[in-house]
């Protein structure tokens, strides 16, 4: 950019307004469509505070005399020249000044006496426009360099399992974040930090971290996820290998105890700084790209965008960390886990107790059952989610399908016989090959959830407390599942079996009679008013019969990847 240009100028009156803390809302907004549009105007930001900071860092070192290094190569000659002047001036012998005359009386004219000449020798040249020089660099410094005061600019507004360092270990939710510090170290656990200016960090432990200003942060190692809103334009991210400003996004940033940086775009863009002084880049990366830069030959290298890698939002009163996951799986919760993949493979909820199973669980190891109370609802007070388990059989009565007494009027008169637990996963034996495939895609592993559900056996999942479980502006939108009845001619007669997808005792989905290798994709719509979503089988209309009992223990379902799905509000 050139420096005679207009709004090169008007830049620079605009940063100095910003540091003064004189500029006005209308203006700040000028100075971040200056920088939303004009990459060079963001590395001559990015430079700008570059000199900021490091006179903050050093001015505490400055003696007297000058003997500590100070701030550059060109700083330190100065000093240096400044010292041998300081000597020389010390050193040489003394000028006698001309007594001061009495004023003389006023008189009718006046003859000027001719000017005498000097001889202006160049060590007076230099010691002339060092001072001048002198006087410069404390104009700049004190109009430019920050405060040496801790200054508050940020909240600790969350955490979760939070476990600091040093001085750090008593910070609680609330406490007020100031500069000039030492550098943070969250050993473990996650933080969230809200800036004055709205932008809110999320850090997850192992990481070290110092807050440099109220727009930047310095990231030393670990991980942390920043959302910027628009007024906060020009947010700073700084490691040890690497600048990231932000032009209107969200984006994550991994930094490793080497200092290799990556940066990981997920809305809008930032601009990325690295290499050295002489080398320096500047890429602009824009939402769904990620950049690497490995700091010892400081190169940025190309490579996959992780949408799942950084904790985006957390939340203590709900035990929520959510990294970006747009679908919660059903099957994950009935393993154990929260929805997002912390669940056991395998394992799953005993009919008998409703009680999580204590050992992996597989279908070929289970005979036919008749032990439960025919349509008695069990609650699963182990998992939060799971609203309780039932065997559906309207021959003894209503059926319950939930903990506040919805009932399954629908249901139909079942043998009440089943099998097999509900099961996170669809293994037959633990040497048996890959699980059950549908349409020739295998389901039950951990890439590809499957839920296993023998007729007749239901589960209700309680969606508030899967909606406390998601960020606050997000909504679940609707339950989607590919479900199969299986193919079990290899293990014995298979039988016909009934899908019933039940919301508050409601039937909104059935499907009776599903023969071997059917299946159907499940696509519910949910609203916010839906409390209870209940998945059902039933043993199918030609299987009922008490002489053909047996016939039930093939009576299989498999929900391929069940999950709800979540989106933001409209």
């Amino acid at each position: 950019m050139d420096p005679k240009d207009t709004k090169f100028k008007e830049m620079r009156i605009l940063i100095c307004e910003l540091v003064d803390g004189t500029i006005t809302p209308e203006r700040k907004a000028e100075l971040n469509q200056i920088l939303a549009t004009d990459p060079d105007a963001v590395n001559h930001y990015v430079d700008f505070l570059d000199i900021q900071v490091l006179i903050k860092s050093n001015m505490s070192n400055i003696e007297d005399d000058f003997s500590t290094p100070l701030y550059s190569d060109e700083i330190q000659e100065l000093a240096e020249l400044w010292r041998q002047l300081a000597k020389e001036e010390r050193s040489a012998p003394e000028v006698d000044l001309p007594k001061e005359q009495p004023p003389r009386e006023l008189i009718q004219k006046v003859i000027y006496p001719p000017r005498e000449k000097r001889n202006v020798s160049k060590f007076g040249i230099i010691f002339l426009a060092m001072n001048a020089a002198a006087i410069l660099f404390f104009f700049l410094f004190l109009r430019f360099a920050p405060s040496t005061q801790s200054v508050e600019v940020a909240t600790l507004t969350d955490s979760i399992d939070a476990k600091w360092s040093g001085d750090s270990t008593s910070l609680d939710k609330g406490v007020r974040m100031v500069t000039g510090n030492k550098p943070l170290q969250l050993r473990e656990g996650y933080a969230e930090l809200r800036f004055d200016n709205q932008t809110r960090v999320t850090l997850e432990g192992p990481a070290e971290f110092q807050l440099l200003a109220d727009d930047q942060l310095k990231l030393i190692y670990g991980r942390l996820y920043a959302v910027v809103p628009a007024e906060a334009i020009g947010f700073t991210v700084k490691t040890p290998s690497a600048q990231i400003v932000d032009l209107g996004t969200e984006f994550g940033v991994d930094c490793s105890l080497h200092s290799d940086t990556s940066l990981h775009v997920m809305k809008g863009k930032t601009v990325l700084i690295a290499g050295s002084k002489s080398n320096k880049v500047s890429i602009e990366v824009q939402k769904g790209v990620a950049k690497k830069v490995l700091a010892v030959t400081q190169t940025v290298s190309d490579i996959p965008c992780n949408d799942r890698l950084f904790a985006r939002e957390i939340s203590s009163a709900s035990r929520l960390v959510w990294r970006g996951e747009t679908e919660v799986s059903l099957a994950d919760i009935v393993g154990g886990g929260n929805g997002f993949g912390t669940g056991q493979l395998n394992y799953g909820i005993m009919i008998e107790t409703g009680k999580l199973s204590t050992e992996p669980l597989f279908i070929g190891n289970y005979n036919i059952h008749y032990e439960v109370p025919r349509s008695v609802f069990r609650s699963v007070s182990v998992c939060a989610a799971v609203d309780g388990i039932f065997v559906p059989d309207s021959g003894f009565g209503k059926v319950v399908v939930s903990s506040q007494g919805h009932t399954f009027d629908a249901c139909p008169d079942t043998t009440a016989t089943w099998c097999v637990p509900i099961i996170n996963g669809a293994q037959y034996k633990p040497d048996s090959d890959a699980p059950f495939q549908i349409n020739g895609q295998s389901y039950g592993t951990r890439e590809k959830p499957g839920l296993f559900l023998h007729a007749n056996i239901g589960i209700t999942y309680d969606l508030n407390v899967i909606r406390s479980q998601i960020p606050a502006d997000k909504i679940l939108a609707r339950f989607s599942s590919i479900a199969s009845s299986l193919d079990t001619a290899a293990f014995g007669t298979p039988g016909l079996v009934d899908i019933w997808i039940l919301v508050d005792g409601q039937v909104r989905f059935s499907k009776t009679d599903m023969g071997p290798s059917e299946f159907l994709d499940l696509d519910i719509p949910l609203s916010q008013e839906d409390r209870f979503l209940s998945l059902v089988v039933t043993d199918g209309v030609n299987d009922r019969s008490v002489g053909q009992g047996y016939k039930d223990g093939f009576d299989w379902i498999l929900f391929g990847t069940p999950e709800l799905v979540i989106e933001s509000f409209r």
